[in-house]
């Protein structure tokens, strides 16, 4: 007699669980011949609470352990099957409760740690079979003995404690190979730089065990002793019919299967024929895959909904933004992938936003650390996930770290260089035991610095389980004074360990990085010029004035940016030169007070059309009178009517910024550019770098008034800083171009012309004589010290040619793509800084009400509702990825409330009997009193108990942070 208890210990929010258990299941209860039975339970384990154990394993608190024990006893278990290796308490409860019982751990991964010795069983019939003491099961092979083959997999667990409950119910699928990706190790410049003779000639991603060493041949890919992996799948969703046993929640069904997504046509047919409760079908897409498979993916969603199903992309394996990191790990594919990857994502999730997602479940997986990282891919990492807001899709950055274990070609790359080591000094780097894996293998970074860095960030992301640590609690209130964001914060933390040639301690780097001043990009230039060399330069250099003087430009402007008594100068002077000419002065108002900009024309009318246009564009809403206003304002100003129009109908987060249009223009131009044509020539964006107008119109400036440059100064490659408009660096090239790495690594020698800019990398560029050029990457050489990188903040302009010029594209496309769930001519906000006054709103005057009441309800405005849409994604967000931010509270209502001065969004949280109102509402309209303050918007509560201690004040705070960052 065989009564057989299958102990499934579960991650709540994550993919941790006993995927063999089914088919052990059906085994067990399918089995005639024997008087078997088994029980199935469920636990929910939180990995965090076991780093804090002294004992390795998985654990149960005392709770949970009192149920185990009930469910051992009655009746008396003979046989205990665990999902992942026990810790010592759990194994000296389950002996305790029951003595006699055989104890085995279901094909869990040995691990390093000190555990207790337990059979391992393979996923085999015959294994399982044995352990049990039955007879020998048939002489078979192994593809035909392994358990997925079980003709009816069972899927009738029981949930055992409170945390299995909460949580969504998920199953997994098997079937077949999960990954067919496999590719020769000498295509990765990392590896050929190698020559180990004991590496596998193929192999997938470098850090992959499942990648296995050979080919993937048909054979290996139909196992199992199916002739086809989708009569493995359709023998597992039939059990699921069969089995499940059904709750309020729709089930998640996490597919493993390449062939689903080399296929979703046939998945889709399988699916429809049986008939199962609406699911959630997870499947993993390797990030090169996605734009390849959009057309399949978009009628397979199309189906699914008609069948009530939904489909989510999880774990999309991007792993870095950095073109060097991405050939370490073997993957086959640059950073331009992943960009193009997210493009599509953010398109299917418009079309379908009922039954697609990419977010919940994992979203984008990466390994920010291993042990050949260098500042700048960090550096790269971090500014890829600012710039283009994929924090939340990157859920894990700040604490991702690469896993080695024996067998992995990184392993014994690490090993022979001496990059291993005997233990982590810092707990926190441990993250296989964070995350509900097996131990890894420790190691260090081949530069120290790294070291300190990886200490902190890994602290940054809000964890209340560490909020007994030192390291954490002083980057939390760096965070609170500062209002920097997590990843604003590591920025700042890379870059001070940039700064340094030594390797800090973490105490140290955390002092400089928190002391520091702004770092350069969030500056404004140093105090500005003498107003009378402002003025005289407007005249004897200015592009501006030489095309007004040549009588090709209508209308003179002059920026906000130059100081007002330059601007009286100018004013002067062109009265002076220009008898009967009209000026015109408009005060322009922004977030940091008013400026003016002078317009001057010899017509009054259309100077006046000007200012009129220039005013519109700034309170028009409507996108085609405000491309109209900016095309005939080009015009105006002098511009080519192709060039006016083409700036106008550009998106308009590349509006705000001319050298990411001037990026746009040259990675759209392949052949070589005219060098008149050059960004420092030209003081407008043509609309293509073959414009026949601005050829004109360069050409002719530079014989009228002779080239205020010399003309080979415009042949020269030029750094382009992108966050800093009208500032460069002028290179002469030394030698030739070396490729390093094809398509990855260029080597230019140079010496350095000439420098306009603040910026504090400025003496590196001047003292440097080697740029080594990446995607998206420029770092700065002297011999081969590293002085200084650029990440994503400069371009490398050359009339000769474009490096990496498909990685720019994606960037271009990305950036002008529409905000999510907002306004497309929207700007994106900044983290906010907090400010808590705890003061009551006022209630409404007696006539205010009765007037609001008195109206009829009006449908929630555009804004409003986009940021309805932002603030629900938030929330849903929260609950997903990090729990525990929400303090046990759970979303009942959200809504957009009117009020007199505003519309304002509330949001009704609950936990047991307590109810929390949040109202979030724009700061300009002023409609209550602020508890919570940020850039844009405030943030207020009522609520029928006061906040209960720090955890609910942190949510507010998250709640608002989050809010304001997503909201673009």
């Amino acid at each position: 007699m065989v009564r057989a208890l299958l102990i499934e210990l579960v991650t709540p929010g994550r993919f941790h669980c006993g995927q063999g258990f089914p088919f052990v299941h059906g085994l067990l209860s399918g089995d005639d011949a024997n008087d078997w039975s088994s029980r199935w339970l469920r636990f929910g384990v939180d990995p965090a609470v076991q780093l804090k154990r002294d004992e390795h394993g998985v654990g149960l608190n005392d709770e949970d352990l009192d149920t185990l024990c009930v469910a051992l006893r009655e009746p008396p278990a003979t046989h205990v099957l665990l999902s992942h290796h026990p810790a010592e308490s759990l194994v000296q409860a389950i002996r305790a409760a029951a003595p006699g019982a055989a104890l085995a751990v279901l094909d869990a991964p040995a691990s390093g740690g000190s555990v207790p010795a337990l059979p391992v069983l393979a996923p085999l019939e015959s294994a399982v079979r044995a352990w049990l003491c039955a007879s020998a099961a048939p002489s078979k092979d192994e593809s035909s003995d392994r358990l997925v083959a079980v003709s009816h997999p069972d899927y009738g667990f029981e949930v055992a404690n409170e945390a299995a409950r909460e949580m969504a119910p998920f199953l997994f699928i098997l079937a077949g190979a999960g990954c067919t990706y496999r590719r020769p190790l000498k295509k990765s410049a990392f590896f050929a730089a190698r020559s180990d003779p004991s590496l596998p000639e193929r192999w997938g991603c470098s850090f992959c065990h499942e990648a296995g060493g050979g080919d993937v041949s048909e054979k290996a890919r139909r196992t199992d002793g199916l002739s086809d992996p989708m009569e493995l799948l359709g023998n597992q969703l039939h059990g699921i019919a069969r089995s499940y046993r059904r709750g309020a929640t729709p089930l998640r069904l996490r597919v493993l299967s390449a062939a689903v997504t080399s296929s979703p046509a046939a998945f889709v047919r399988l699916v429809s024929a049986v008939q199962l409760p609406p699911v959630r079908f997870l499947v993993d897409y390797r990030a090169d895959f996605i734009a390849r498979r959009h057309a399949a993916l978009k009628e397979a969603l199309r189906l699914l909904g008609e069948m009530g199903h939904s489909l989510d992309i999880c774990l999309v394996g991007v792993e870095s933004f950095s073109a060097v990191q991405l050939d370490r790990y073997h993957k086959g594919f640059g950073p331009e992938a992943i960009l193009e990857a997210l493009r599509v994502l953010r398109a299917l999730e418009r079309e379908f936003p009922t039954n697609f997602g990419f977010r919940e479940y994992g979203g984008l997986s990466t390994i920010l650390y291993d042990p050949w990282a260098r500042l700048a891919d960090v550096a790269l990492n971090l500014a890829v996930v600012d710039h283009f807001r994929l924090e939340e899709l990157c859920g894990k950055l700040l604490t991702s770290r690469l896993r080695l274990n024996e067998g992995l070609p990184l392993t014994r790359i690490a090993r022979a260089e001496g990059l291993l080591r005997e233990a982590y000094e810092d707990p926190l780097l441990d993250t296989a035991r964070r995350n509900f894996y097996p131990d890894d293998l420790p190691w260090r970074f081949k530069d120290p610095r790294l070291e300190a860095l990886n200490q902190l960030t890994t602290r940054l992301p809000y964890d209340p389980q560490l909020e007994s640590d030192r390291l954490y609690s002083r980057l939390a209130s760096w965070g609170r004074a500062s209002g920097l964001s997590e990843i604003a914060r590591a920025a700042r933390l890379c870059a001070s360990a940039a700064a340094s040639s030594v390797a800090l301690s973490p105490d140290e780097l955390l002092a400089r990085a928190s002391s520091a001043e702004p770092v350069e990009a969030e500056k404004r230039a140093s105090a500005p010029p003498a107003s009378a060399t402002v003025a005289a330069d407007f005249f004897d250099f200015s592009w501006e004035y030489a095309l007004f003087a040549a009588g090709r430009k209508p209308v003179i402007k002059v920026e906000d940016g130059v100081p007002p008594e330059a601007q009286r100068e100018i004013e002067a002077d062109l009265r002076r030169r220009h008898p009967g000419i009209t000026v015109r002065f408009r005060t322009r108002g922004w977030d940091g007070g008013e400026t003016s900009e002078l317009f001057a024309g010899l017509r009054a009318a259309e100077v006046d059309e000007a200012v009129e246009l220039t005013e519109l564009r700034e309170h028009e809403t409507d996108p085609a009178l405000i491309q109209e206003a900016l095309s005939r304002t080009g015009v105006l100003l002098g511009y080519p009517a192709c060039c006016a129009s083409a700036y106008a109908t550009s998106p308009h987060s590349l509006l705000t910024s001319n050298e990411w249009l001037r990026v746009e223009r040259r990675v759209e131009h392949m052949a070589p550019v005219e060098p008149e044509l050059h960004p420092l020539a030209t003081n407008y964006v043509p609309c293509r770098l073959d414009c026949r107008a601005t050829l004109e119109i360069a050409r002719l400036l530079a014989a009228t008034r002779g080239r205020s440059e010399p003309a080979s100064l415009f042949e020269m490659p030029t750094l382009l800083l992108l966050n800093r408009p009208g500032e460069f660096a002028t290179l002469e090239p030394l030698g030739p171009v070396v490729e390093e790495i094809p398509g990855v690594t260029y080597r230019l020698p140079y010496r350095c012309l000439q420098v306009k800019t603040a910026d504090s990398r400025r003496e590196a560029l001047i003292s440097g004589d080697t740029l080594v050029i990446e995607p998206g990457l420029v770092i700065v050489l002297a011999g081969e010290r590293e002085l200084a990188h650029f990440a994503l903040d400069a371009f490398l302009w050359w009339t000769e040619r474009v490096f990496h010029r498909e990685f720019w594209r994606a960037c271009v496309r990305e950036l002008a793509a529409p905000p999510e769930g907002g306004d497309p001519q929207a700007s994106r906000a900044r983290a906010p800084v907090h400010h808590a006054t705890h003061d009551e709103a006022p209630a409404a005057e007696p006539d205010e009400a009765a007037a609001a009441s008195s109206e009829a309800p009006s449908r929630p405005s555009e804004a409003a509702e986009a940021g309805r849409l932002v603030l629900g994604r938030v929330l849903r967000l929260m609950a997903a990825r990090r729990p525990a931010l929400l303090q046990g509270f759970k979303v009942v209502a959200l809504e957009v409330r009117e009020r007199t001065a505003s519309e304002e969004l509330v949001v009704t949280l609950s936990k047991g009997t307590r109810s929390l109102e949040v109202c979030l509402f724009p700061l300009s309209s002023m409609s209550q009193p602020a508890f919570l303050r940020g850039k844009r918007y405030g943030l207020a509560y009522s609520s029928a108990t006061p906040l209960s201690g720090e955890g609910d004040e942190r949510l507010l705070g998250v709640i608002l942070a989050a809010f304001e960052r997503h909201l673009r």
